[in-house]
């Protein structure tokens, strides 16, 4: 007498799980990782942006942007040649 069994059996299917599993939890790690790597994206973005326009600055006005002393007021940081600050 033949006996035709059909379907998957026990191991194939633990297996299977166990796999799954695995590359789930790989690609929830992944797409972490790309959230962090994308808010560290953004931030050179604006430091290389604000890098551009205080570049800029200097070009026009052969001075720093505005600097601000304890007490509120404004003063005006410098380059001298050599590369030196004054402030």
């Amino acid at each position: 007498m033949k006996t035709k069994e059909k379907g998957y059996s026990l191991g194939v299917l633990v297996i299977t799980v166990a796999v799954m599993i695995i590359l789930i939890t790989t690609a929830i790690t992944t797409m972490r990782n790309l959230t962090g790597d994308r808010k560290i994206t953004y931030f050179m973005s604006d430091m290389q942006e604000v890098e551009d326009y205080v570049k800029d600055y200097y070009s026009r006005k052969n001075a720093l942007p505005i600097s601000y002393q304890n007490d509120g007021k404004p003063r005006e940081v410098t380059m001298q040649a050599g590369g030196s600050i004054t402030m």
